[in-house]
């Protein structure tokens, strides 16, 4: 039995689609690189190491290690709604200084 072949077209469009799809997923990863070095700045203008981070984070109910704040910092991770509420009164900041640029 033979498979028909797919127009040209088709194969085009499916192709640029998903492009897209990794060039929304690249925008989305670099977002999460530039959240994560705003916390990390943020942690050391507060002389905070991640393990006392952590700490504060789990005492908010956060489950959390130093290991996720670390990956959290370099854009490994992602943040947690209620991750990013506590980190926000730890670090006594906005959502808009901890989401967007100054």
């Amino acid at each position: 039995m033979v498979t028909p072949r797919k127009p040209q077209k088709v194969i085009a469009i499916y192709l640029e689609k998903k492009k897209k799809r990794y060039t929304f997923v690249a925008y989305i990863k670099e977002y999460e690189k530039e959240i994560g070095n705003r916390i990390r700045d943020y942690r050391e203008s507060k002389n905070y190491t991640q393990e006392q981070l952590a700490a504060k984070l789990q005492t908010l109910g956060c489950d959390i290690t130093r290991s996720a704040v670390a990956k959290i910092e370099v854009g490994q991770r992602h943040i947690y709604p209620d991750e990013s509420k506590a980190i926000k009164e730890i670090l006594n900041i906005t959502f808009d200084e901890l989401f967007y640029d100054k």
